[in-house]
């Protein structure tokens, strides 16, 4: 802790830091966030965050993994979870990087993901018009964050049934 800053003022932000991290896992970029607003100093903030990734209270690859398997948990897919990933305090270069990592540690299949999630919604929906049913899914699908190529090629699927 630098000499022209306060002790107060660092213990406190340190103390808000711990109470957020008590109730769920954050990231770096959550915790930074959330000190700012509350009207500690960038300095302070940077010292905080710093000391709190260095003894491994916050841990963003951590964090970042257990987003994403509770989003895919959820049927989710690529484009919502990184747009999430960014909500979090993830980078646009960041998330993506997150995401490859999980989907091939976890032989991730989003094309299954696609089949499951709308095996589950479009489970009573057999003898509707099939353009019909296939603007649903596709709308289902974008909705949940999945990318064009995967909505492409369960439509075809679905034509193709």
């Amino acid at each position: 802790m630098p000499k022209n800053k306060q002790p107060d003022d660092f213990s406190k932000a340190r103390n808000y830091a711990f109470r957020l991290l008590a109730r769920s896992q954050k990231t770096a970029g959550e915790v930074t966030r959330r000190l700012l607003n509350k009207g500690f100093g960038v300095k302070t903030v940077d010292e905080v965050v710093g000391g709190l990734k260095s003894q491994n209270y916050i841990n963003d690859m951590e964090c970042a993994m257990d987003y994403i398997e509770s989003r895919l948990s959820a049927g989710m897919g690529r484009g919502a979870i990184r747009h999430g990933l960014k909500g979090k305090g993830f980078s646009e270069e960041e998330a993506p990087g997150y995401i490859e990592e999980y989907y091939k540690n976890r032989r991730v299949d989003e094309n299954e993901l696609a089949r499951a999630a709308i095996s589950k919604k479009f489970a009573n929906y057999n003898g509707q018009d099939k353009r019909k049913l296939c603007l649903k899914i596709k709308t289902f699908l974008a909705g949940r964050g999945f990318l064009d190529e995967t909505i492409s090629g369960i439509i075809e699927e679905q034509m193709n049934k």
